[in-house]
């Protein structure tokens, strides 16, 4: 569980100062503070946010909050290595949550592709719908778009990549 002193620890690093009372009630607010929280966090304290926020007794909260913290370091650290580096910890605190390694795991593959796109073309037509799309509409590399043109999830995903894939060929 979570405690008080948690709480008034994360509003003390997110700025917030003042508690909502009904913390302890309200997903809404617990998951406000918590993304504010893992926001405002350097990496030496992210490892005790997580820590807390996979405490809360609403899984599915805990796992939404890791998840908008992971893509947005996966938006503002645009160097593979070093995206890696900070994401591999919330990954194995995750533990269980299914999802929020899948969501690290495809923002480690789409970071990957723009390097080095012929060493996951294979793992990305085995991934999900989401990176699908975001290949299909940002990846560089006509060899993955043609891939996904040709053996993507639906043809909507195949659509868009032959399109990208004719506009980089021009």
């Amino acid at each position: 569980m979570i405690s008080a002193g948690d709480i008034e620890w994360l509003a003390s690093i997110s700025g917030q100062g003042q508690v909502d009372p009904a913390w302890d009630e309200d997903e809404h607010v617990r998951y406000g503070l918590y993304v504010r929280s893992l926001k405002d966090s350097e990496a030496d304290v992210e490892d005790r946010v997580v820590e807390i926020v996979l405490r809360d007794p609403d899984r599915t909260m805990a796992q939404a909050a890791l998840v908008d913290h992971v893509d947005r370091l996966a938006l503002e650290i645009r160097e593979l290595e070093s995206f890696c580096r900070r994401v591999d910890r919330v990954g194995e605190q995750a533990g269980e949550l299914a999802f929020l390694r899948q969501r690290i795991r495809e923002w480690i593959l789409a970071k990957t592709s723009a390097v080095d796109p012929d060493s996951v073309i294979e793992d990305v037509l085995g991934s999900s719908h989401w990176l699908q799309r975001g290949l299909a509409d940002s990846s560089e590399s006509v060899v993955l778009l043609e891939a996904l043109a040709e053996r993507g999830l639906t043809r909507k995903i195949k659509n868009r990549a032959r399109d990208r894939a004719r506009q980089l060929g021009k």
